[in-house]
């Protein structure tokens, strides 16, 4: 998947470059009160594709693979090919997390 004429020459596509962001556990746990896109008909979510619109989170982001981030944004429903899960994740900002613990309140 990819722009017009992708795969016809592999050599020289450009390769795309993605993020994933796994969840501890899935949106609705994290965020009973959570309102999801109208439009998304997905299930439960454990990874989620962030989208950096901005060259600089796009750079922090690169510098932070493989560690724990909090990313703060907007929610969206993927609408394309491109989109590699069902959720998005339009990041506004994103930042190294020290320290981490996560408590689910069980019923």
């Amino acid at each position: 998947m990819g722009p017009p004429n992708y795969g016809e020459l592999p050599a020289s596509d450009a390769i795309e470059e993605l993020f994933y962001l796994q969840l501890p556990a899935p949106v609705q746990a994290q965020q009973p009160a959570i309102t999801l896109p109208p439009e998304w008909t997905g299930g439960i979510e454990h990874f989620i594709q962030p989208v950096f619109l901005e060259d600089s989170l796009r750079a922090k982001a690169r510098a932070l693979v493989g560690k724990r981030v909090v990313i703060a944004g907007a929610l969206e429903p993927a609408v394309s090919g491109h989109h590699r899960t069902s959720l998005l994740l339009v990041a506004r900002s994103i930042d190294s997390v020290k320290t981490w613990r996560w408590e689910e309140d069980l019923p």
